[in-house]
């Protein structure tokens, strides 16, 4: 009875090892008969790391990672706390800044040294009224009934037609003196030409006229009787005698000059009173 039981015993014993090994061995053996598994869960590691790196790519955009590249270049010792967050939105369209205006026109008395340099640069630079005095030449002896003799010879006609032309420069310098420098520096008036804001072509055309008669005094800026340009054109149309032919010395031509002096200014403030200019 004895032995019987000892060999029950060791024979629940060796159940007990052998159920155990085969429990610790059944994992093994599924890992080593099945290599799919760990395939497959490898792959599955693998796209779960894919997907999760996507979404990280999504959530920082690749401007942010190239602007950080860029800054960090350019400034090694900047913060990344003081970057922008964003750069891939364009900045808005600012406007261009007008252009500047033109300066505007003075109106401020002159001084009698401005006075004689507006008188110098009318006179001799200005290279419209040059043109003017050929223009006025030509026509001038084209227009002498008395001397149409010389239309039948060109010489004769371009040689007189250039001497009117010096007849007509040495007037307006003279006209321009006495008018723009001498008489307005002596009356305190304002030589220049000031454009009107009034509405209309017939108002400013009345106006421009107007200011062959009437200009703006230095003392207080108020309209006053044009006494600059009346003497000054007198004075002028005088003093052209000294250079005129005998025939062109009486009373007759010197009225003639000093009307076609007033009628031709007249024409230029109407000009001025539309295109500017002083």
């Amino acid at each position: 009875m004895k032995r019987v039981h000892i060999s029950a015993l060791r024979l629940s014993l060796n159940l007990v090892l052998v159920l155990s090994a085969i429990l610790l061995a059944a994992p093994l053996a599924r890992a080593f008969d099945d290599p799919r598994t760990d395939n497959a869960r490898d792959v599955s590691s693998s796209t779960s790391a894919r997907e999760t790196s996507a979404q990280a790519s999504r959530k920082v955009p690749a401007s942010i990672v190239s602007y950080a590249l860029y800054d960090g270049a350019i400034n090694p010792d900047a913060s990344l706390a003081t970057r922008p967050r964003t750069v891939g939105a364009s900045a808005p369209n600012t406007p261009l800044p007008p252009p500047p205006a033109p300066p505007p026109v003075s109106t401020a008395p002159m001084t009698a040294g401005e006075k004689f340099e507006l008188f110098a640069r009318k006179s001799f630079l200005s290279p419209d009224s040059y043109a003017l005095d050929v223009v006025s030449g030509v026509y001038g002896e084209w227009t002498d009934d008395k001397n149409n003799h010389h239309h039948a010879h060109r010489g004769d006609f371009a040689a007189d037609s250039m001497t009117r032309a010096a007849r007509s420069f040495t007037f307006r310098a003279n006209a321009n003196f006495f008018e723009k420098f001498m008489f307005a520096s002596l009356f305190k008036q304002d030589p220049r030409y000031h454009r009107s804001d009034r509405k209309g072509a017939g108002a400013k055309i009345a106006y421009a006229v107007s200011r062959v008669f009437v200009t703006q005094g230095d003392r207080n800026g108020k309209d006053e009787f044009n006494a600059s340009f009346i003497a000054g054109g007198l004075a002028a149309s005088g003093m052209a005698n000294l250079w005129e032919r005998d025939e062109r010395q009486d009373l007759h031509h010197f009225a003639t000059r000093f009307g076609t002096h007033v009628g031709f200014t007249a024409l230029k403030n109407i000009f001025r009173e539309f295109l500017g200019g002083q």
